[in-house]
């Protein structure tokens, strides 16, 4: 274990989720559900070698398939089964425990596919709730399966949804871009973030690319939507980028600064670049994922970055993560700095006596506990996993990152 203050923080967090009252928490999801608890749970036994721990993960894949068999139905990816669906594949991939899905996930398959293709009708692709979550699992499936019925039907989801965003896109002299329809977004906004917006559709797409689905339309749009947003590219504001362009303002002293998160500006649309550096614009977009990482390693103070807790959606821990694949891709030693630098500023943040393993997360103008994946402490857990052993690890996956 590389930091002394990491490994107790772990440790507290380990202690924290042995309690079995966490499986009683409501969703499912892989990123707010329990299926992300059980991901910290078979990961801290990679690294621990307790089986406590490892056992304890199978009681919550029962705990899931329990649920699911007696009527669960919230479907999506990130609280629901598409997410659950997800994390019972990515666990049998990796050897943590043994399921047959291609027997037991028909009906799951149908359930999902009909929301998938509801999402697509109101023009809903958000990743965290909406289509590419659901692309997302069938994508997972479409590259574990061993029935070649089963790949056919998988890629024909896939190609649908392709087909949908490209249907779903507008063009202009810039390029393409696509508005979230998503109740709770602001009207005519093009989000340029991962977790709701075009970072997220053009991360997703690069994936599909790499599991070699052949696809000109997912290699066109990821082409198009990234032009579209280096030509947002800003100098009046902290970030590199806005949170949101606005699709009938052309004045850029009306675009909101982003904050330093994994869900939300610069650092999601970093990452998209270097994704899409693979296929198309290499040598441009590797540099301006580098240019906008490097802009964002000044980002500091509390007005500058919006950071208030430890979690992995839009706390350090997640700002770490993303600064360490950076560093491991780039080996730029400055990134590896700022990576520290996050990962301290983390870990100093989980300071509350009443919290759990000292940590809370900020929602509302107030501190609470939580458990989750996406922006609790089995999240925070994994980070610190991430950041300070050589275990390795792919649970990042869960996050597109």
């Amino acid at each position: 274990m590389k930091y002394k203050l990491a490994k107790e923080k772990l440790n507290h967090i380990a202690e924290e989720l042995k309690d079995e009252k966490h499986l009683n928490s409501p969703n499912l999801g892989v990123l707010n559900g329990i299926s992300g608890i059980a991901l910290f749970l078979f990961h801290y036994y990679k690294y621990s070698g307790d089986e406590y721990y490892s056992n304890l993960g199978k009681k919550y894949i029962e705990e899931i398939i329990d649920r699911i068999n007696n009527g669960y139905s919230f479907p999506t990816y990130c609280s629901g089964i598409a997410g659950a669906a997800w994390t019972i594949e990515y666990l049998n991939e990796y050897n943590f425990i043994k399921f047959n899905s291609d027997k037991n996930f028909n009906e799951i398959d149908e359930y999902l596919l009909e929301n998938m293709k509801s999402c697509m009708i109101k023009g809903q692709f958000d990743f965290l709730h909406c289509s590419i979550g659901y692309g997302y699992y069938f994508l997972k499936r479409y590259n574990l399966t061993h029935s070649k019925k089963l790949k056919k039907e998988y890629l024909n989801n896939i190609h649908q949804l392709i087909d949908n965003l490209y249907n779903l896109s507008f063009a202009n002299q810039n390029g393409i871009y696509w508005i979230n329809t998503f109740e709770g977004f602001p009207k005519d906004s093009i989000d340029t973030g991962s977790a709701h917006g075009m970072s997220g559709i053009i991360s997703f797409l690069t994936n599909v690319l790499s599991h070699n689905i052949k696809s000109l339309k997912a290699l066109k749009m990821i082409d198009l939507a990234t032009s579209f947003i280096l030509s947002a590219k800003t100098d009046h504001l902290n970030s590199a980028y806005p949170k949101n362009i606005y699709v009938h303002s052309i004045d850029q002293h009306l675009a909101e600064a982003s904050r330093m998160a994994w869900c939300y500006g610069d650092l999601g649309i970093a990452s998209a670049f270097m994704k899409a550096s693979k296929f198309i614009k290499e040598k441009e977009l590797l540099k301006e994922s580098e240019r906008i990482m490097l802009r964002c390693c000044s980002r500091k103070h509390l007005t500058e970055t919006g950071v208030v807790d430890s979690g992995l959606c839009h706390g350090s821990l997640g700002i770490a993560l993303i600064y360490k694949n950076f560093y491991d891709i780039t080996s730029n030693k400055t990134f590896h700095q700022t990576s520290d630098y996050w990962l301290n500023d983390g870990l100093m943040k989980g300071c509350f006596p009443d919290g759990l393993g000292g940590f809370k997360k900020y929602e509302n103008d107030k501190y609470i506990n939580e458990v989750n994946l996406l922006d609790g402490i089995a999240g925070i857990g994994l980070g610190i996993l991430s950041l300070t052993t050589d275990t390795e690890l792919n649970w990042e996956q869960s996050m597109m990152l």
